[in-house]
């Protein structure tokens, strides 16, 4: 039976450690699209994963072509999610300063929910332009 249906049964420590040791990587545009979309510390992990199977990594050209198509809107659309992230914080710190909506908040705790609010949005803002200089400044 195990070796008619093999994917039923748990394989070896030793047998995985092969097949990872010595697999063909392949990627298609959405994995590689996905640098984009990650938080810079994910991404930093993925290009040093990259970096240890560099020789069993292998790219096919429509992979690339799809990537090269599709790069910029990626980064439009990660752009987007700045932007609008930061407009629901404004409207939920709004919502919360709107003292006949939210009158159970607490000036004292009102104060420091705004206080981190601007400095989430601030930080949204900072990370979104670093993004954005990979329209033309991609590592």
């Amino acid at each position: 039976m195990k070796e008619l249906f093999p994917g039923y049964f748990k394989e070896t420590e030793g047998h995985l450690r092969e097949i990872w040791d010595t697999s063909l990587f392949v990627f298609d545009a959405n994995i590689l699209l996905n640098l984009y979309r990650y938080s810079d510390t994910t991404r930093s992990e993925f290009l040093r994963i990259l970096e240890k199977i560099k020789n069993r990594v292998w790219l096919p050209h429509r992979a690339a072509e799809e990537y090269l198509n599709n790069r910029l809107s990626v980064i439009d659309q990660q752009e987007k999610s700045y932007d609008d992230t930061t407009k629901s914080i404004i409207s939920l710190k709004s919502d919360l300063e709107n003292a006949r909506q939210h009158p159970f908040v607490s000036s004292a705790t009102m104060d420091k929910v705004s206080r981190v609010f601007d400095e989430l949005c601030e930080e949204l803002k900072k990370n979104k332009s670093v993004h954005t200089t990979r329209i033309s400044n991609d590592e």
